[in-house]
């Protein structure tokens, strides 16, 4: 039996990403099947709850558990179902049995039954989410990576996490001490190796093999009404949100090399500041709005 190849995604308000990220995934991974799990985490993605009535008339699609754009996702998958026919792409809602975000994930990244998908010995799965981008130069690189992984293996990688344009980073994001790394690939073994990595969607922390290569996470990438989703998302004080929405307006004008978002932390702590940069970025995020001609 051939392996296959499966990404899976849970997501919540990201549809200004999904017909660019299928194009990417489509380009990067040749995968034979997509998954799209859409429905809100009940304690949000950071298990800081603040989902209350107020939350799910703002930001979900009537009286359910999908987000005001699920249209917008749902179309995107349907046209991308007509122009990639050889590959399985799924759209399906979300109900979660738990508020916890790190058993919310696992959920959202193990339904395949449910899908009617059977999961088998040598399969790659992409447990990913809904904002991540891989570059067309590393395609080569990554399927060596791939091809060398055994069973109750997989790869990880660090993440550049982009603020507002092309041209911000978070001030960690290029220090190989401070960046973070996320799993970008299992090679399936067995159900409990699998959701032991899963699990651990908070912590971020992995045992497994380093893919030396930068995955694009475009997390502050929020036209609009996304940006007061991940603002109400996220529940910090009044002035903390101020202080960083005014950073991401000085980075939209291209100019200063550091800029402060967060004005508390000390002048060293390089959380302090987005950085500018100026990489090459994959060719299909080009065509988002957020992105700089």
């Amino acid at each position: 039996m051939m392996s296959k190849r499966v990404v899976i995604i849970p997501c919540f308000g990201e549809g200004h990403f999904t017909s660019l990220q299928i194009d990417n995934l489509m380009s990067i991974i040749s995968p034979d099947i997509i998954i799209y799990n859409e429905g809100l985490f009940p304690a949000g993605p950071e298990n800081k709850g603040g989902i209350d009535t107020n939350f799910q008339k703002e930001f979900c699609y009537q009286n359910t558990n999908l987000a005001w754009d699920t249209e917008l996702v749902q179309h995107a998958i349907k046209e991308a179902q007509l122009r990639f026919p050889n590959t399985k792409i799924i759209w399906n809602q979300m109900n979660y049995k738990t508020t916890d975000a790190n058993l919310c994930y696992v959920e959202a990244v193990s339904n395949f039954s449910e899908l009617g998908i059977e999961i088998n010995e040598g399969d790659i799965i992409f447990p990913l989410e809904g904002d991540v981008f891989f570059h067309e130069d590393d395609v080569l690189l990554l399927n060596e990576y791939l091809e060398k992984l055994r069973p109750n293996d997989g790869l990880q990688a660090p993440y550049i996490d982009f603020m507002e344009n092309q041209y911000y980073v978070e001030g960690t994001a290029l220090n190989t001490n401070t960046i973070h790394y996320r799993r970008i690939a299992i090679k399936f073994g067995t159900w409990d190796y699998y959701k032991s990595i899963v699990v651990n969607f908070m912590s971020q922390k992995y045992p497994l093999t380093m893919f030396p290569k930068y995955i694009f996470h475009y997390a502050w990438w929020r036209p609009g009404k996304y940006k007061q989703l991940r603002i109400a998302q996220l529940r910090r004080d009044p002035e903390y949100h101020n202080n960083f929405l005014a950073g991401l307006e000085l980075a939209k004008e291209c100019k200063d090399i550091n800029i402060v978002v967060r004005p508390t932390r000390s002048e060293n702590d390089p959380t302090r500041y987005i950085c500018k940069i100026d990489i090459l970025h994959p060719k299909e995020i080009t065509k988002h709005i957020n992105y700089i001609k």
